[in-house]
């Protein structure tokens, strides 16, 4: 697939349609996100602002989201689309920290740190209403997938220290 210009290049996930979504070192030495079709090869996705990106998933509509540092160097979720290009998902109201998956519906499965040692997974709907899946610990989970169907797995940490994870799942949202 070639690279960004630098020495390195990662495939993460490809769709349907032959897209594929993965991470590139830059001519800068800088880990960027990229987006890979057979007609248009490797296209930089660019960063938030500050010196990195990297892809978690993308849908069949050609949708990635991942995480991006931005000009302050935090670590901010983010959504890509060939039309609107990247955009911090805080800015389309969404409450996400972490962004894992997106299905076809362009709702986001990611975590939301609701305190010290109190993450829960959750949900991110395309008009950035936020949905709190909970724990099934109370205090630590966090999603890894959603289905087109709204359905979510991940993990729940249960035990004295929240050590013993716990393979979750939630319903249809």
């Amino acid at each position: 697939l070639d690279t960004l210009g630098g020495d390195y290049s990662l495939a993460y996930d490809i769709n349907n349609h032959g897209q594929v979504v993965g991470a590139s070192e830059t001519a800068t030495n800088e880990g960027h996100a990229f987006i890979w079709t057979a007609e248009d090869g490797m296209r930089d996705l660019g960063t938030l602002g500050g010196g990195f990106s990297n892809p978690t998933d993308m849908n069949n509509l050609g949708q990635v989201v991942g995480i991006s540092a931005d000009e302050f160097d935090r670590d901010i979720p983010f959504i890509w689309s060939a039309e609107t290009g990247m955009v911090a998902l805080e800015a389309r109201g969404c409450k996400l920290n972490s962004a894992a998956s997106i299905n076809d519906r362009g709702q986001i499965a990611g975590m939301i740190v609701l305190g010290p040692q109190l993450t829960h997974a959750a949900i991110c709907n395309p008009d950035g209403t936020t949905i709190d899946l909970g724990s099934a610990s109370e205090y630590l989970s966090t999603s890894e997938d959603i289905n087109d169907q709204g359905t979510v797995v991940g993990v729940s940490y249960l035990g004295p220290d929240f050590q013993v994870p716990h393979a979750t799942l939630w319903g249809n949202q």
